[in-house]
């Protein structure tokens, strides 16, 4: 059984090597945007601001979303909610762990009702 969770101190590591490293690589080929430090701060940032999800399977990390909460461009006294980074492993793709993430992601960016939620779209 799938289980979505905030994201803590135990999972950083993972999320960080694993999660983040893989979507870079292996969905946006873009291996040359993996720096583990700044990877390492954008979790802890998200992790600040109960942004930052994992999906657990019998225990195990199987898949991460991570937001980050910034000012609206146009007008900064509003919030917004942005992924930064959605990845389930290959294995889990046909399960329930990506709704999972994209729920608790939506559940949090309802709480911004001036605004609007983001989801990142990267062209090759």
């Amino acid at each position: 059984m799938y289980k979505c969770i905030l994201a803590s101190e135990e999972y950083v590591e993972w999320i960080r090597d694993v999660a983040a490293k893989k979507m870079l690589e292996e969905e946006l080929y873009k291996p040359h945007f993996y720096n583990k430090n700044a990877v390492e701060g954008l979790i802890r940032q998200g992790m600040s601001t109960n942004t930052m999800w994992i999906v657990l399977k019998n225990n195990e990390p199987v898949g991460a979303l991570g937001a980050l909460v910034t000012p609206v461009a146009f007008n900064p006294s509003i919030q917004m909610i942005h992924e930064i980074f959605w990845w389930v492993d290959s294995t889990h793709r046909n399960g329930r762990a990506g709704l999972l993430l994209l729920n608790a992601f939506i559940e949090e960016a309802a709480k911004f009702p001036e605004s609007t939620l983001s989801l990142l779209s990267y062209i090759s």
